[in-house]
């Protein structure tokens, strides 16, 4: 149930994201940072529906960054380096599914409600996940101030490009 659901709302957060991301990428990239912090800290909550809430609202994050980021790094880098940084995210996409397929395999069953709320390592690498999309809204805020110059024009915003 935990993975269908974080399954489901990754899908249902990527094609909402696909519209939000018309209102910004930056924009896009701080909500879906901030979603995944929030799901992230349900985490903390040692009872099973809110367990199961806070997978939904981390999944949902992260199918609003599995978006954003590519049209970001398309507008943003040099036409040259453009492979380079897309293999790069992909990388880091499967690299992020191995540690999760690898966590799971050490966790407890999906279906033993108990063992859930009883393990901390789960808990660790949850938070862990949180902690990453804290320093992504720090970076989104502190360092990349602006939209990409692409969307600026798609809006007319001809001196903000």
């Amino acid at each position: 149930m935990i993975s269908f659901t974080g399954l489901f709302t990754e899908i249902v957060g990527a094609f909402v994201g696909a519209k939000f991301i018309q209102k910004g990428r930056r924009k896009t990239f701080l909500i879906g940072s901030i979603v995944i912090l929030a799901g992230s800290a349900l985490y903390e909550v040692l009872y099973f529906p809110v367990y199961l809430t806070g997978t939904a609202v981390l999944s949902f994050g992260i199918g609003f960054i599995l978006v954003t980021c590519p049209r970001m790094i398309e507008e943003t880098v040099p036409q040259n380096v453009y492979p380079l940084c897309m293999a790069i995210f992909a990388f880091s996409q499967n690299l992020g599914g191995f540690v999760g397929g690898l966590s799971a395999s050490i966790l407890p069953k999906d279906d033993d409600k108990e063992a859930l709320e009883e393990s901390n390592l789960c808990r660790f690498l949850l938070i862990l996940q949180g902690f990453f999309a804290f320093i992504a809204i720090i970076l989104a805020v502190f360092i990349n101030k602006l939209d990409t110059p692409k969307w600026y024009l798609s809006k007319g915003k001809f001196e903000d490009a």
